[in-house]
């Protein structure tokens, strides 16, 4: 195959030629007069001279030529083509060339578009070998998407390019399911999976995407579009809150709630200093945490005294670690018993002590009720069991808390939620055994997934792939395969963790 400037081919003929890129304004060029002279005062002033100015428009004949010369080096096939999608993904607008060659041949002429749902080659379509092998493997993992008619002529098709041993070696090995498997034993055995105490956020992290939990949490690979700024005003948020809401701190009267926001977001950013260069992102981010947390604030208080329950414990920590305000939560029996730490943003109770609802802020983020059966909504079931077991109180119920729209989204326990009226209407209510087993199943999924991390089991099957995922780039799954594996691991699941 040889590849030529039109300009260049014009001594040259060939069996079949190609000519690409009919666009709009690409070929033809689009050609404008000049905006100081146009090519009528050109011509004006060019009268006499020896050397003319050049005028702009004929140079739209000179491109009819090239399209000539293009056309015209074809002895037996000619194919004119154009992309259907520009670099964009906008439809691009083809050149006005080809209506002039459908007007001059009409239906004589073939079209052939290619599907833009199928992103393989069809066997009519493929030339090279590999282009023969990936027509193969896209028909096969699309089973069931093409013309039926078309299966013979297939079956015929796959004869022919099996038949070649280099080819069935590769698409039998494409076929194969990965087995990821770490070899290095100074990898397995250096202890980086051990897990002493897990915490519900790194065991979540698991069971959305083993791969991405051992590229960050293992391999500890950065995240080079992660926004450092949008975490540090997260890490503001989140302390400003614990502070106000803590019964043990003392306010002072006099102090209004506007001053108490602007004196805590200057004493959070010093601890969590903005990756900011320019002072008016940072006055501008100043602004935001500001109007945020007076908009949730005055939602929140309000909230508050019209219902009936209250924060008793902010930032509740449990662990092994010095500090912590209660023990690891055990799991499990004597033989496989699990020790979990972790930090729960508020605990509200009622005004008798005996319920409690544990909430999770986010800056912007809605509970998915689907994520508990998946595993993949650890903390809010493992924190209740910590406060259930730890603090003696009844767990009611689990929510995240948006903190921009002041919406909070959950799961509940129906029975114990009855007693306190309309202040939780309209929620996800659950039957106390259903709510009961919820917690239950967080614990189970937890076990499951610290055996499977210890266990160096890192499979490719993400059970939540997230679109912006960091780490898209080194990743082995192939996105067409996604609602395949949510779909087996849904049927692994009915038959047991």
């Amino acid at each position: 195959m040889q590849v030529y400037d039109v300009s260049l081919a014009r001594q040259k003929e060939y069996r079949v030629v190609f000519v690409a890129g009919l666009l709009e304004k690409v070929f033809p060029l689009q050609v404008r007069e000049d905006s100081l002279l146009s090519d009528w005062e050109r011509k004006l002033m060019s009268a006499g001279l020896t050397h003319p100015l050049a005028e702009r428009l004929p140079r739209q004949s000179i491109e009819r030529l090239f399209f000539y010369l293009a056309v015209t080096r074809a002895r037996e096939r000619l194919y004119l083509s154009y992309p259907h999608l520009d670099i964009e993904g906008k439809e691009s607008l083809p050149s006005f060339y080809l209506e002039e060659v459908r007007s001059l041949f009409g239906e004589r002429i073939t079209v052939m578009r290619q599907n833009l749902a199928r992103p393989y080659p069809a066997p009519e379509e493929a030339i090279t070998r590999r282009e023969r092998e990936v027509a193969v493997l896209g028909a096969l993992r699309h089973a069931g998407a093409e013309d039926p008619a078309a299966g013979g002529r297939f079956e015929k098709f796959a004869a022919g390019v099996c038949g070649d041993a280099q080819s069935r070696e590769r698409i039998l090995a494409a076929l194969k399911p990965i087995e990821a498997e770490l070899l290095d034993t100074r990898i397995r055995d250096g202890g980086y999976f051990e897990v002493k105490e897990a915490s519900p956020t790194r065991l979540e992290l698991y069971g959305k995407c083993p791969y991405r939990y051992f590229a960050e949490k293992i391999l500890k690979l950065q995240d080079p579009s992660g926004d450092i700024s949008a975490m540090q005003k997260g890490s503001v948020l989140h302390e400003v809150l614990q502070h106000y809401f803590d019964p043990k701190r003392k306010k002072d009267p006099r102090e209004t709630t506007e001053a108490f926001i602007r004196r805590e977001i200057e004493a959070g950013l010093e601890k969590h200093p903005l990756a900011r260069g320019e002072k008016y992102r940072e006055d501008l981010d100043r602004r935001d945490l500001f109007e945020t947390l007076v908009y949730f604030l005055e939602q929140e208080d309000r909230r508050l005294k019209a219902g009936s329950f209250r924060p008793a414990a902010v930032e509740y920590s449990f662990g092994s670690e010095p500090g912590t305000a209660g023990p690891a939560l055990e799991i499990g029996d004597k033989e496989r018993s699990l020790k979990l730490r972790g930090r729960a943003d508020r605990i509200d109770t009622d005004k008798d002590k005996k319920f409690a609802v544990v909430t999770d802020y986010k800056t912007s983020a809605r509970f998915k009720a689907g994520a508990l059966e998946l595993g993949t909504a650890l903390q809010l079931p493992l924190y209740l069991l910590a406060v259930e077991k730890h603090l003696g109180l009844t767990p009611l119920g689990g929510e995240i808390y948006s903190i921009r729209d002041c919406k909070r989204s959950g799961f509940y326990c129906e029975d114990h939620a009855a007693s306190f009226g309309k202040e939780f209407t309209g929620r996800s209510k659950l039957p106390e055994a259903e709510f009961r087993k919820i917690l239950d199943r967080a614990a189970a999924f937890a076990r499951t997934f610290a055996k499977k991390m210890v266990s160096l089991e890192i499979p490719v099957r993400p059970r939540d792939c997230e679109a912006s995922c960091p780490y898209d780039t080194v990743c082995r799954i192939e996105k067409w395969r996604l609602p395949v594996i949510l779909r087996e691991i849904r049927e692994d699941l009915k038959e047991g963790l």
